[in-house]
């Protein structure tokens, strides 16, 4: 056979249940490309009885084949292969591509990959308690949070990372304390996924350190908490966006700007005054979005300021540049507002 034979697939595309005895013998075929093809249709034709033979190429010696059979056990969704899915994740000299299909077909196969997926969390290597972790956030099943708990105080961050990242999949207001606590995380990156995740499964108790997390040292951080507050509809949060504001540096002034619109998503009168701050922003781009702003809220304080914008950007002959139209479109828009 030739190493790029493409009949094994073309015969699993067909989906005629008589082909699998034909795919299967392709499967153990010298020719490495053969035994690739062979899974990937094995896998498309849907037929259990080649879990066996599946099972076996996930220790085959290329990388490639190993893969497409993990893909492939996913696509079958037999429990048979939770097992030795679960032990290609914890592989020692797995390659990192195969090591994460192995992950995404476990979340196929249901509940029933929790506990082998949990096992791992002990496992001495960081990248097998991360994947794991990435694993049972995608099974999307409750029993799933007492075990990722734990993970949480993990030694290395990407383990914390990832148990994060899965408890906000799973929504689950256990998880909303703990991942509060993380807000406090050495890894800055750590404390961004866990303000996301609270997103999803946070509390009541969820709001100081959500507050806390607007002065965070790391922008993104502070972003990602911002977004949370402004998602919940709480009105308490103006206050402590306005103070986060206040304390953040003028340069850049882009996060200004975000978080005077998150203030509007709540009280767009309050938002006004910062934005009108930011009309002197040095950046052109943050100008020309806090102009058009103050246009859709429609507050006549903005007037003054946005004619002087408007004279700003009228050229010598008369034509407005493109900050000038925009304060200009802004004035008509509040002006129309105040006439209705």
């Amino acid at each position: 056979m030739t190493p790029c034979a493409p009949w094994p697939e073309a015969l699993g595309r067909i989906g005629d249940r008589r082909a699998a005895p034909a795919l299967l013998a392709a499967a153990t075929d010298r020719d490495g490309q053969v035994r690739r093809r062979a899974a990937t249709a094995l896998g498309i034709l849907g037929d259990r009885t080649a879990v066996p033979a599946l099972l076996a190429l996930l220790a085959d010696g290329r990388a490639s084949v190993r893969r497409t059979a993990a893909t492939a056990l996913g696509q079958l969704g037999d429990p048979r292969a939770i097992a030795p899915l679960a032990t290609t994740l914890a592989r020692d000299d797995e390659s990192p591509a195969v090591a994460r299909v192995a992950a995404w077909a476990l979340r196929h196969l249901g509940p029933g990959a929790i506990a082998p997926l949990a096992d791992l969390f002990v496992h001495e290597r960081w990248a097998v308690r991360a994947r794991a972790a990435r694993g049972l956030g995608t099974l999307r099943a409750d029993r799933a949070v007492p075990a990722l708990l734990p993970l949480l105080a993990d030694p290395h961050p990407a383990v914390r990372h990832a148990a994060a990242v899965a408890l906000g999949k799973l929504r689950d207001r256990r998880a909303a304390a703990p991942l509060a606590a993380l807000l406090d995380d050495g890894a800055p990156d750590v404390r961004r996924v866990a303000a996301a995740a609270l997103a999803g499964c946070g509390d009541a108790t969820s709001f100081g350190p959500l507050v806390r997390a607007l002065g965070d040292t790391d922008p993104a951080v502070r972003g990602t908490a911002r977004r949370v507050l402004g998602a919940t509809g709480d009105p308490r949060a103006v206050n402590p966006l306005l103070a986060a504001l206040a304390a953040l540096p003028p340069v850049p002034s882009w996060e200004r700007y975000l978080f005077a619109v998150t203030v509007a998503t709540f009280d767009p009168a309050r938002a006004v005054p910062p934005l009108l701050a930011l009309l002197d922003a040095p950046e052109r781009v943050t100008r020309w979005h806090a102009t058009a702003r103050l246009g859709d809220y429609g507050d006549e304080r903005a007037l003054p300021a946005l004619a002087a914008l408007r004279q700003e950007g009228t050229r010598d002959d008369g034509r407005l540049d493109e900050l000038g139209v925009v304060a200009a479109r802004a004035i008509a828009a509040i002006e129309r507002r105040l006439a209705r």
